[in-house]
């Protein structure tokens, strides 16, 4: 079973239950049994760093949620996006503009990346996995267009019908590629910004308008010969759906599907990296103020409960301290609700390991146990919604199509 740790914790003998990386190679491998040495190494270079450990005694007692699969096809699709806009990247200079050359380079490189995440659609969508603090752009670009492409297959029914009722064709086919070059490409306007988002002092007012107009700048980058979907999403990956967004506060009924995903999938990865002068916030605290916060607004309410329903922000192995001052570990993501995770109290108030886990138990089923943090991270608000959950008519038709829909 595996359990989330600070490294800090990391003792002589733990065995990794997955894999850590670096820029997404493998520093260690799955299976590793870490020495004295790997773990000064790790503190001494990555001292905030979480690692998932082996309790092979309780894999006997917990049936745990297997998520192996989703995060290797994370992994790997990532992998690719990364390196590949390391290449595209390096060639873009201030008031240059891609290729045709580069463009169809993406394009066949990607299509690997679409029919892989298509072909083993995540149920639990991962992207919290390098251990440096890389390039953001290249971070960025790989997290955005892997979510967004989940999200995509996930919602196919309702993409199909958004993009027939805005286009004048009314018979359009399953098709992503526009959303996975937009995705790519989402950010190629502010290349030329890098440095002034990079640097520790306030931008000005004139700074944060030529920012603001990235999205306009992006697609003008582009050649001719990209989709002019993929052009209209780029556009559009800052309009809200109240109509207060930007370049043109187009409302939401008018703003392409694939928009709307960008939105809501940027927005997500934004809140949560590091930048060079910021820590990210936790995933928990941005998800819960994308449902829940004031900026639910802005945020195509379709596409943001879908989003909710495939990234899971306390995942597999995460430990939770509980209000008895015991540690609880989720063992299953609950598909409805991301804050309401199926539970197994492992650890005593000491953090010594139980002799006997508790029985597993949905953290709203037990009315007297509540979350108080993921590490150092204060979550007790999850305790409010953790009796809500996504299981809507709306959603469900489009989410699970020709599929019985049924609470865990």
């Amino acid at each position: 079973m595996p359990v989330i740790i600070k490294v800090d914790k990391l003792e002589p003998g733990m065995v990794l239950s997955r894999q850590l990386s670096n820029n997404y190679n493998v520093l260690f491998p799955s299976g590793k049994e870490m020495t004295a040495g790997d773990i000064t190494a790790l503190k001494r270079r990555y001292p905030d760093l979480e690692v998932s450990v082996t309790y092979n005694v309780l894999d006997k007692r917990v049936d745990f949620q297997d998520d192996s699969k989703d995060r290797e096809t994370s992994r790997v699709a990532r992998g690719i996006v990364t390196n590949l806009t390391q290449k595209i990247v390096s060639k873009i200079k201030p008031g240059a503009s891609i290729s045709p050359d580069d463009l169809a380079a993406v394009q066949g490189e990607l299509e690997p990346v679409l029919n892989s995440i298509r072909e083993k659609l995540a149920k639990v969508a991962v992207i919290g996995e390098a251990t440096a603090s890389e390039d953001y752009f290249k971070a960025h670009a790989s997290n955005v267009l892997y979510l967004s492409l989940v999200v995509g297959y996930t919602l196919r029914s309702f993409v199909k019908t958004e993009r027939e009722r805005l286009s004048i064709v009314k018979s359009l086919s399953m098709d992503l590629s526009p959303l996975a070059i937009a995705a790519f490409f989402i950010d190629v306007g502010m290349i030329p910004f890098e440095q002034m988002i990079d640097k520790n002092d306030q931008i000005t007012l004139e700074e944060a308008q030529q920012i603001k107009n990235h999205p306009v700048e992006g697609a003008k980058m582009l050649p001719e010969a990209t989709s002019k979907v993929a052009l209209q999403a780029i556009r559009q990956h800052h309009e809200n759906h109240d109509g207060t967004g930007y370049p043109n506060r187009v409302p939401g009924d008018k703003i392409s599907i694939f928009g709307r995903i960008l939105r809501v999938v940027d927005s997500y990865c934004a809140a949560t990296a590091d930048k060079l002068h910021r820590k990210g916030k936790h995933p928990v605290a941005v998800l819960y103020e994308m449902l829940y916060g004031k900026s639910t607004k802005k945020y195509d309410p379709i596409v943001l409960k879908v989003f909710a329903r495939v990234v899971h922000p306390l995942p597999i192995g995460a430990k939770l301290l509980l209000n008895t001052g015991e540690y609880g570990v989720v063992i299953k993501v609950n598909p409805f609700n991301p804050f309401n995770p199926q539970l197994v109290i492992v650890f005593d108030t000491n953090d010594n390991e139980l002799e006997v886990p508790s029985e597993p138990f949905l953290l709203s089923d037990r009315s007297e146990i509540e979350v108080i943090a993921f590490g150092e991270h204060d979550i007790r608000f999850v305790n409010k919604v953790s009796g809500l959950d996504y299981d809507d008519d709306e959603v469900n038709q489009y989410f699970y199509k020709n599929e019985t829909v049924t609470s865990p």
